[in-house]
This record gives structure tokens, sequence and C-alpha cells, in this order.
């Protein structure tokens, strides 16, 4: 099943200037960080397009930063960093 959404912005981005734009800027409640963590947890992913192009994700080996051949249907909505600290 295929819940994907498409929304457009006002703003004009446009390649290689030195200018940053926030479109937006929300203050997150408790409810929205548990609803973070859910998509995070079952795997939920999302695509950007600008100007018509789709966006993608590379990841590295954190060990030695090489580029492994990874291909992704989306780019996740996030990820777990774990302290090895306090874990």
């Amino acid at each position: 099943m295929n819940n994907s959404q498409s929304h457009e912005t006002a703003y004009s981005y446009k390649f290689n200037q030195n200018s940053y734009i926030s479109p937006c800027h929300k203050e997150y409640t408790a409810t929205d960080v548990s609803k973070f963590k859910f998509y995070i947890d079952y795997d939920y992913k999302y695509t950007l397009y600008l100007d018509d192009l789709p966006s993608a994700v590379i990841l590295r080996d954190n060990k030695d930063r090489e580029i492994p051949p990874n291909y992704f249907d989306g780019i996740p909505v996030g990820y777990y960093v774990i302290d090895e600290i306090t874990g």
C-alpha cells in the first residue's frame, strides 16, 4: 500500500548559491517526539524532490568512511545514535 503525498513549497530554491532559507520553524511537543520515534522504529521514509529530481542519501561506513553500495527507496525519517558512554 502506498500512502504517498506530494506537497509543494512557495519558496524558490536555487542550486549553487550560498544562502540559507528556513521554510518553517516548529516547537516539538512530547507527542510529536513520540510520533517521530514510531516512524523511525517502523522504518518510515520520505522522498524530497527539487526541480523534479528525487533526493538521495549516502551512508558512509563509520570506521573507514567508505561509501558501500547501498540503495534506498526514500530517505529514512531518522535514526538513533547510541552514546557509547551512557548507552
